[in-house]
């Protein structure tokens, strides 16, 4: 995830299986997740390792400004292996090397 300079302080990352129940799986505050300084610092990767299995969707929300500015999320990436129903069983249809986003 890549934040344009109004980011949230506070947000949480919740992920479907089914796109009917939602989990969250991470929570983003000014504890585990300081003020940025720079613009290298606004880039956040957030493993996922089992959790990430078999997810269908990413429900992504904004709980506190950090900024005066509301909310302004560049770009949100997500790698893995997906998979799609076909044919009778599971078809490989696209694979990235990095198991996190």
């Amino acid at each position: 995830m890549v934040w344009e300079t109004a980011y949230a302080s506070e947000y949480t990352l919740k992920v479907s299986k089914d796109m009917k129940k939602w989990e969250k799986v991470y929570v983003g505050n000014e504890k585990n997740r300081p003020r940025p300084r720079n613009k290298k610092e606004l880039t956040h990767k957030i493993p996922l390792g089992e959790m990430g299995k078999g997810i269908q969707g990413i429900k992504f929300n904004c709980k506190k400004r950090g900024t005066s500015w509301g909310f302004s999320v560049w770009e949100i990436k997500a790698f893995g292996e997906c998979f799609s129903e076909a044919g009778g069983g599971d078809a490989r249809i696209a694979q990235a090397d990095a198991p996190s986003f």
